[in-house]
């Protein structure tokens, strides 16, 4: 069914002031829809967001009800995609699409990610809000981890981490010589990649050769707060 201009055009405001109340971009939006097992482009989302869809996608914008907790039957009722006299149908067809989701997605793991890694290893906690996004993680063998995600954007680790990768820790586990982790040397916290050398020193290197290494010494208050286990490369921006 085609939308009137206005109703295209109130169906954007809402789905766009909705986002932003998430505090999602448009690519971690499209990266959640993947996650639900909707493969779209990010021109899409941004599109029903402009009023410029006139007759938007139903699956999609089912999905996007979902993400921003919106009421899919009333909204969809208002757009005139669902009659009144269908309603009972609809909502009984939800409750059982909800359930094969997660009976599909019961075994995963489900873990909280962050958009800094200050957030995710709670320093400052006394002063931000606790705020992550959950997603499900498929890894069997570190089901019983303590894992997190974080999005990144950090110069000193390309090419390995680009901008906008979601990155995968595995909490309060050693790292080993020439892996990569997360550290907190003299109240700053680092992404680096961890070198012993042979005099048993031990070195933070960064993949952009750039940036100067950093030897730590043994009067240093150094910990080493997880490894990278996992890296979601974004391909867009």
């Amino acid at each position: 069914m085609k939308l009137k201009d206005k109703d295209a055009k109130e169906l954007g405001t809402l789905m766009r002031s909705r986002r932003i109340e998430k505090n999602y971009t448009l690519g971690q939006v499209q990266f959640k829809l993947e996650k639900l097992g909707l493969i779209c482009g990010k021109s899409d989302i941004q599109r029903i967001e402009e009023g410029a869809r006139t007759t938007p996608n139903p699956i999609l914008l089912s999905r996007l009800c979902k993400l921003y907790g919106v009421d899919e039957i009333k909204l969809f009722k208002k757009i005139g995609y669902l009659p009144e006299e269908e309603i009972n149908e609809k909502e009984s067809q939800m409750v059982q699409e909800e359930k094969t989701y997660y009976n599909i997605n019961n075994s995963l793991k489900k873990i909280k990610v962050y958009s800094s890694i200050l957030e995710a290893f709670g320093y400052f906690r006394e002063t931000m809000e606790d705020v992550y996004d959950e997603i499900y993680f498929s890894m069997e063998e570190f089901k019983d981890k303590d894992i997190c995600g974080v999005w990144i954007q950090e110069e000193s680790m390309k090419p390995e981490l680009g901008d906008n990768s979601l990155i995968f820790i595995e909490k309060n586990t050693p790292i080993l010589h020439n892996e990569i982790g997360i550290f907190y040397l003299n109240g700053q916290l680092l992404l680096k990649r961890k070198i012993e050398t042979e005099e048993k020193n031990l070195i933070l290197f960064s993949e952009d050769r750039n940036y100067n290494p950093i030897l730590v010494k043994k009067e240093d208050d150094y910990k080493e707060l997880g490894k990278i286990i996992g890296i979601y490369h974004q391909f867009f921006k």
